[in-house]
């Protein structure tokens, strides 16, 4: 495709052409100061310490360190990953959990949270975004973007099924990533009333997902569901909603003097990926319900978990995108069209697939065993819906997006 005449600069939003929404140069698998030691010995076993018990006592160990001596971009992402990795097995270490985290973890954590302007807790960004590289090259390579070509840095059960479930979530980062600056040479194109242009776009934009759907279909490949529901979910679990599970105030984060605050956080999400929530915005695809009320408020609430500058980039997209109007104006047998519905049941067939594999990991293995305080969301009874490690009711949010997708599909005349 051509260049773009809009004034964007991908780099201005950490957003690369080749790894899209991961950073180009793979994440450091430590912090080389040796000041921040503490944390690199506690977090290089952590899966050890969590297995035994010890990880709330090791932690309550560690000194205070000052986030002063991070400098550049990677280190604070790996110091972001570190500290949320370490709060995260604190709180759910034990089969009642912890509701509030030691000064030596808070702290940090807050600082390098509001320093990538995102949550303090876990999140995408920590277990995907900013925790998978591909060991063959200190840079990522779009020529072998397979799950097997990624190893996480850390893990919370040191299992092959964890480190699986991330890295079929990098490899579909950079799956889409291709198609991010075209966005803008199509945007630029649909202002010219470009047709052609435009309907490449959206034919590459639909195998594209097509080939996401592939991709997360793989996710039966390594990572066991038993394996996922057990061991893995629960600490991907959030304070927010989680009243059940012992933590009807969230979590406490303690603060220098009398400064400390309870906050509340969804869990880790794939509805934290930019990269899916871009998609939506390129289709024009609202999520309502068929009363007509918005749904998108939990995936508005959702962004304050992305890294600042890939949420600023969806601000960003919201003001130039607008192919279902331009594809909905040349009319419903229109080339244009066909190649925008097409693209809209690719995304429909996404998260068709996404609400298979929730099945599968989540609502069959929540059928099959009592509820548990390490493992407070599965169901309870009839009444109680289950949750997502978002904190969203997991059967209602994933069909109610696909419903909301399969009906951009449908043709309606201008006004």
């Amino acid at each position: 495709m051509t260049t773009h005449s809009l004034d964007i600069r991908l780099a201005d939003y950490d957003v690369s052409p080749i790894t899209g929404f991961m950073p180009q140069q793979s994440p450091l698998l430590h912090l080389e100061n040796t000041y921040y030691g503490p944390w690199e010995a506690v977090v290089s076993s952590l899966g050890r310490y969590l297995e035994t018990g010890q990880l709330g006592s090791e932690i309550d160990r560690l000194p205070r360190l000052q986030t002063k001596r991070l400098s550049t971009e990677p280190e604070w992402q790996r110091a972001y990953v570190i500290l949320s990795f370490l709060a995260q097995g604190y709180i759910w270490e034990q089969q009642k959990p912890r509701s509030a985290l030691p000064l030596c973890i808070a702290n940090p954590l807050v600082e390098v949270a509001d320093h990538l302007e995102i949550t303090p807790c876990v999140t995408y960004a920590a277990v995907c975004l900013w925790n998978l590289r591909q060991e063959s090259s200190s840079r990522y390579c779009r020529c072998c973007i397979a799950p097997e070509s990624f190893s996480a840095t850390q893990t919370f059960t040191g299992s092959e099924d964890e480190e699986w479930f991330y890295a079929v979530s990098a490899a579909i980062e950079i799956q889409g990533a291709g198609i991010i600056p075209q966005i803008l040479v199509a945007a630029d194109a649909a202002r010219q009333d470009n047709v052609s242009i435009v309907e490449q776009f959206l034919t590459e934009l639909g195998s594209t997902i097509t080939d996401v759907s592939k991709t997360l279909h793989r996710m039966y490949v390594k990572c066991q569901p038993d394996v996922f529901y057990h061991k893995i979910r629960p600490f991907l679990a959030g304070s927010r909603n989680a009243a059940s599970a012992g933590l009807p105030n969230g979590v406490y984060y303690p603060g220098s003097g009398d400064k400390g605050t309870w906050r509340k956080y969804y869990g880790g999400s794939n509805a934290q990926s930019t990269l899916i929530q871009l998609f939506d915005i390129v289709l024009g695809v609202v999520h309502t319900g068929s009363d007509g009320q918005d749904k998108t408020h939990y995936l508005q609430e959702v962004r304050d978990y992305m890294p600042g500058k890939h949420r600023k980039f969806l601000i960003a997209m919201e003001g130039i995108c607008n192919f279902r109007s331009y594809a909905t104006s040349y009319g419903k047998g229109s080339v244009i069209w066909t190649a925008y519905e097409k693209a809209v049941l690719a995304l429909s067939e996404l998260r068709n697939t996404h609400l298979h594999i929730a099945s599968r990991y989540i609502i069959v293995p929540a059928s099959k065993y009592r509820p548990s305080v390490l493992n407070p969301w599965r169901k309870t009874n009839k009444q109680e819906r289950l949750k997502g490690t978002g904190g969203t009711d997991l059967t209602d949010f994933l069909r109610g997006t696909r419903d909301t997708t399969n009906k951009a599909a449908r043709f309606e005349k201008p006004q």
